[in-house]
């Protein structure tokens, strides 16, 4: 009997060891300490300014959403008294009500763990070494790589011209390039972005709202990687003839979040932290072409069944920040031919637009990540071009032809801007929607294209309802702009798939011109009429034929 209990107490320690073992791997190590509450906090609901701009202030008012205990930050007496247990601090979050903190051996941790105010710890990551730091490359290799403007009649976009052309912008920027929206840009660094000719103007300008380094507080945002300077050119880049970005007048904050030396979790903190800076300081949107779902320890690794928006900290922090009325961007991601092949974090958050990838000729990109069949919402939302696109090398200043969501997202997030400048006063759920809305298969969304490639243009009709509401339950249609110059829109709405053909005839009855093969889908439909040069100037009657139906339309070319 002594005998058996001997080996038993062996046997019992034996297997104790592997977890005791990992337990000591994770120190020195960065961890993720959580409140229970913010009593007897310094700040109050009712003081705002102590820590949100002005502008911020005023976009939850404008949107009617009120500030509430969550957007108080952490107890700043629940942090400084964590110093007293041999733990270092470093940033804080209100939404999560937490601190990140170093801690160098769990006797830290189990004395924190008794403090009546601790919830919880999480570890995210090993502290990095100062002498030796290895270069991540897995995620590269994941994501390849009062302003004056031109508007779109004289401007001339270079490489830009068909990736902005796909999604229906080049209209909208005869009047809208994004002035007065503020982005916030979340990436792994913006290296040599200051030093090239497609930025000149935005800097001139002041369009660069400020930086952020996460990562490493004490660099420069310059100095880290370039995943976002290519991000950038798809947006911000203006140098007509060259390259042209989605939103080339909105104004920019420029957060380094991604670190480049390995993947932890720790990440997905940082992000976290990027977006409520990007909250208090009034950004309208946030774009980010990050994803998150395996890391450097496998222990730490996401599965997919937490993608439900909710689980991961990343896509914790993406929602809130939607509910905070910023609108929300991300890469779908590149996976689709590899084991993870789905949508990763925070590409799973309900109320963000996840974007993901087709080729310049509207067909899918292979690559891009889809979305789980079987669930609801919709992932990813919408896509454009993310495969060849336009871009500029921040190294040799050439036009380079580059690939990955993490470009198409951001050329969906600028195109916003601009759809955003133009309707003021639509909430960020009628922006969403109106974007769904106006893409290529509405009517039937999948897993693969989400709703499919939206146009901005139709997008922007739709929130103004210009004619709209006169044809979308019945056959119909109208023409945008009218009066025109040198082309127009034909908007026309179909209850089955006939054939559809327009004739346009003088004031005389003479017929200028016909086209036949309309688009014919289900739905909304937008086809752009630009072959009207040899029209003169004066009043013409359109006939849209339907199947067997006729409609017709006075228009005007000034």
């Amino acid at each position: 009997m002594i005998k058996y209990s001997f080996y038993l107490i062996v046997f019992i320690i034996f297997l104790s060891l592997p977890f005791v073992s990992i337990s000591q791997s994770h120190y020195p190590g960065m961890f993720l300490v959580s409140f229970t509450d913010k009593n007897q906090s310094p700040y109050s609901i009712n003081q705002p300014k102590q820590y949100m701009s002005a502008r911020a202030i005023m976009r939850r008012s404008q949107a009617d959403i009120p500030i509430i205990e969550q957007d108080l930050p952490a107890n700043p007496k629940y942090i400084d008294s964590l110093a007293f247990y041999g733990v270092q601090v470093s940033f804080s979050s209100k939404w999560l009500n937490a601190v990140l903190v170093r801690m160098d051996d769990s006797l830290n941790m189990e004395a924190l763990l008794k403090i009546s105010f601790v919830d919880s710890m999480q570890y995210l990551a090993p502290v990095k070494s100062k002498k030796k730091k290895r270069k991540k490359t897995a995620r590269l290799k994941r994501v390849e790589t009062g302003v004056q403007y031109q508007h779109a009649e004289y401007l001339k976009y270079g490489a830009s011209d068909q990736q902005l052309d796909l999604i229906g912008l080049k209209q909208m920027h005869r009047k809208y390039l994004g002035e007065d929206i503020h982005i916030a840009v979340l990436d792994n660094g913006f290296r040599g972005m200051n030093k090239m000719s497609v930025f000149e103007t935005l800097f001139d300008n002041g369009q660069v709202l400020g930086t952020k380094d996460i990562v490493n507080p004490q660099s420069s945002v310059f100095s880290a990687g370039n995943h976002g300077t290519y991000v950038m050119t798809t947006m911000a880049a203006f140098e007509p003839l060259v390259l042209v970005g989605s939103a080339p007048a909105a104004s920019y904050w420029l957060i380094h979040t991604e670190d480049n030396t390995y993947e932890y979790p720790i990440e997905e903190f940082n992000w976290l932290v990027g977006a409520e800076f990007a909250d208090s300081v009034g950004a309208d949107i946030i774009t980010s072409s990050l994803i998150y779902s395996t890391f450097d320890n496998p222990s730490l690794d996401h599965t997919h069944e937490q993608l439900d928006g909710k689980s991961a900290i990343v896509s914790r922090a993406a929602q809130i920040a939607t509910e905070k009325g910023i609108m929300v961007f991300n890469s779908a991601g590149n996976d689709a031919l590899k084991s993870w092949h789905t949508i990763a974090f925070p590409a799973d958050a309900k109320d963000i637009i996840t974007v993901g990838a087709v080729d310049m000729k509207a067909y899918y990109a292979l690559f891009s990540s889809v979305g789980r069949s079987n669930n609801l919402p919709i992932k990813p939302n919408v896509v454009a071009v993310g495969k060849g696109v336009q871009s500029m090398s921040p190294n040799t200043g050439e036009i380079v032809s580059i690939n990955g969501t993490s470009f198409s997202n951001p050329t969906i997030a600028g195109a916003a801007a601009v759809l955003m400048q133009a309707n003021p006063n639509a909430s960020i759920k009628e922006l969403k929607i109106a974007i769904e809305q106006s893409a290529s298969q509405a009517l039937f969304p999948d897993s693969i294209l989400g709703y499919g490639i939206p146009n901005f243009y139709l997008a922007h009709v739709l929130l103004n309802k210009q004619d709209v509401d006169d044809f979308k339950s019945s056959e119909g249609f109208t023409v945008m702009p009218n009066p025109f110059i040198n082309d127009f829109f034909i908007v026309y709405n179909l209850i089955d798939t006939p054939s559809v053909s327009m004739q346009v005839f003088d004031i005389s009855g003479k017929l200028a011109f016909e086209m036949n093969n309309l688009p014919n889908s289900l739905g909304l439909n937008l086809f752009k009429i630009d072959k009207v040069d040899a029209l003169s100037q004066g009043v013409f009657i359109l006939v849209l034929h339907i199947g067997d139906k006729k409609y017709s339309k006075k228009i005007v070319k000034k």
